[in-house]
């Protein structure tokens, strides 16, 4: 009995410092992310994920304490949407890539110009399908034959237009795409080149089957309902056709030397 509150007391005291380092770590995390050219805010969508993906396979469901190790999500949400206030986003390129930048553009590029990445202002006037359907109609014949898809797009609930094109090199396949894309009142076009085997996980539904069903069809390593969680879609709905999803596969690893 005499032991404890004092047992009481010092859960109260590290569950306190832990607690503390946790909103340190958090803080310091947005800093870099914004450093790295990341939205911090998006801080705020990852700790409510993982709130959700902790609860699904554990059933545990996070609630305030004095005694938890952890900050409640709702405090350290309110806290990264402080902090974020005063942070600028600093887009950063890797440490071998030359940049080029210009009053009309800004592009960068892997040394052996494999891999590039340019984003210009279009000053239009044309909507995003509009300026993407111009493009393909200039487009050169020895380039058409390169065409794999063109389509109306969206990002983050932001209207775009997608162009793709791949060539086969002779030792490698080419990646290739073009994206319009509507920000603020602004026309902004995405160009990316890329070896198609560096592409981002992501695999297009084929529509008519629900979140079970694709992962068992694409050899989806991740469970089901993890999956949907991360991709913001309910784990038993259908699937709408060409939506694209996130997802984890087993690949070998590759060496840089590999890749150059």
């Amino acid at each position: 009995m005499i032991n404890a509150p004092i047992q009481t007391s010092n859960k109260l005291i590290f569950a306190s410092y832990s607690r503390k380092f946790e909103t340190e770590a958090d803080t310091e995390s947005i800093v870099i992310a914004a450093a790295a050219g990341y939205n911090p805010k998006a801080m705020i969508n990852i700790l409510s994920h993982m709130d959700e993906a902790i609860e699904e396979p554990t059933g545990y469901k996070a609630s305030k304490s004095y005694f938890s190790d952890h900050p409640f999500t709702p405090d350290r949400n309110k806290n990264v949407r402080k902090q974020a206030a005063n942070l600028k986003v600093n887009p950063s390129k890797p440490v071998d890539w030359t940049v080029e930048n210009d009053k009309t553009e800004v592009g960068a590029y892997h040394p052996n110009k494999k891999a590039a990445i340019f984003l210009n202002i279009e000053q239009s006037g044309l909507t995003p399908e509009q300026a993407g359907k111009e493009f393909l109609k200039n487009l050169k014949d020895e380039y058409k034959s390169k065409l794999t898809d063109a389509k109306a797009y969206e990002l983050k609930r932001k209207k775009g237009y997608l162009i793709t094109f791949t060539e086969s090199t002779g030792k490698e396949t080419m990646y290739a795409y073009v994206l319009w894309l509507s920000l603020n009142g602004k026309l902004f076009k995405f160009i990316g080149i890329t070896p198609i085997k560096y592409r981002s996980l992501l695999e297009k539904s084929k529509g008519n089957e629900n979140m079970e069903e694709w992962s068992k069809r694409t050899g989806n390593k991740l469970n089901s309902q993890l999956t949907a969680i991360i991709n913001l879609v309910n784990l038993h709905e259908k699937i709408l056709k060409g939506t694209l999803i996130k997802i984890v596969l087993e690949k070998p690893y590759l060496t840089k030397l590999e890749y150059q």
